[in-house]
Parts: C-alpha cells; structure tokens; sequence
C-alpha cells in the first residue's frame, strides 16, 4: 500500500502554554505525533508538569535530541495511539514564556503496540555545517519521518527520495522543515543540505506499519511562537 499525503496548515500563534487546532482525525490504527522545539538560556524552558495533549489526551514522551539545561535548542518528540476522530485540539505545558514552534501529524495504519520500530534518531549539532542526515532503522511498509531545526539560515533542502511536507521561516532564529520517505528493508537515510553553516537539532525515525498496510500520512498542524 503507497503512502499518501493528506494536508497541512499552519497556525501562528505566541504565546505561553499553546492550545491549537490540529488534525482533523480519520481511519483506522490511528497515531499522532507532535514535536516541540525550545530556543532559549539553559534552563528557563522546558515541558511543565501538563505535558503535551492531544484532545485531552496525555501524549507518551518518546526521545529529545538534548537533554534539559543545554544551551541553546531543543527538540522533544511525543506519540499518542488511537488518537481520536475527527477535529482535534493539541497543547502543550511549558514552563518559562515562549517555544518557537510546535509541529503534529498523524497516520494510520500504524502498529499500535510499537509505532516506532527503533529508538529515534537524534542529532544536536552546536557547530556550523552544511549537511545533516540521519538513517533510522526501517523495513518496507513503513514511513520514515525527519524533522530538522537549523539555527537561522534561509534554506535547507531534501535529498534523495524524501519529500518535503514542511518548510516554515517564519521564527528567524529557529527554521522548521519536515520530510517524509517510504520506509525500505535496513535503514533509510534522511538527508538534509543547508544553505549556510549552521547549528542545528534533527531528530529521524521509522513508523512502523500494522499488519496488512503502510501508515498513511494524513494531516499536519503547526504552531509557531515567533521569539
């Protein structure tokens, strides 16, 4: 079964404490995931006790590319199966006053016991450079994701068979571009290329399918806090 694209929109919004219209949810064997990205001193932001939600819904934390108190970025990865249909609200906790941006998908089709077939991958990168990627363990049927977060710069570009699904500026300090690629037997690589040198945070993995189909990518939502 291919893997299809639905839509995407955006919503921005500063702000503390960011409550959103996310995905309009449908199908079955359903998992949302959202990705937060933090800019700012070492210890004044960071996820609060509420969490992250999905429709009220508390989301499981699943990998961060840095640990809190690191100077300068970070990017913090969450999941929530058999997410609920129809229009949903996603927010998020944090501590401190302003996040840069906040990026949610689902799919179905998804393995609801294991929606990541490995650990993902994370990069926090605090030297300048012009190339990033990441190869996630894989298998066919899958979908790869990767979500990358240059520290300025005015470009960064896919490579090979990834499609582009997000490409967002608008926080100058902080971009935002997601790419999605078929899922293949082994690992799959995530291949970035920036316009400038710079610092950045990556995080790539593997959804992996259910018995009988690949994930099918549908809806995206985005939240930008400009700082």
């Amino acid at each position: 079964m291919a893997v299809a694209f639905g839509a995407d929109v955006k919503d921005i919004n500063p702000g503390a404490d960011p409550s959103f219209s996310g995905p309009s949810v449908s199908g079955s064997n359903t998992a949302g995931f959202v990705v937060a990205a933090l800019q700012t001193g070492p210890t004044s932001i960071d996820i609060d006790t509420g969490g992250v939600t999905w429709d009220s819904s508390a989301m499981t934390f699943v990998k961060e590319t840095v640990a809190a108190g690191t100077f300068r970025t970070r990017m913090l990865l969450y999941r929530l199966v058999a997410v609920s249909s129809g229009v949903t609200t996603i927010a998020v906790d944090w501590t401190g006053s302003v996040v840069d941006w906040v990026y949610a998908f689902y799919a179905t089709g998804v393995d609801q016991s294991t929606p990541e077939r490995a650990t993902p991958l994370t990069e926090h990168v605090t030297t300048s450079t012009t190339h990033a990627d990441l190869s996630p363990t894989s298998a066919t049927d899958d979908l790869v994701f990767s979500i990358i977060a240059p520290d300025g710069g005015s470009g960064h570009a896919v490579a090979g068979s990834q499609t582009l699904r997000e490409s967002d500026t608008t926080v100058a300090s902080l971009k935002l571009y997601a790419a999605s690629a078929p899922g293949a037997s082994g690992t799959v690589q995530m291949d970035w290329t920036a316009d400038a040198v710079r610092p950045y945070d990556h995080v790539a993995w593997s959804i992996q399918a259910a018995v009988g189909g690949a994930p099918t990518l549908k809806n995206l939502a985005l939240l930008g806090v400009g700082t």
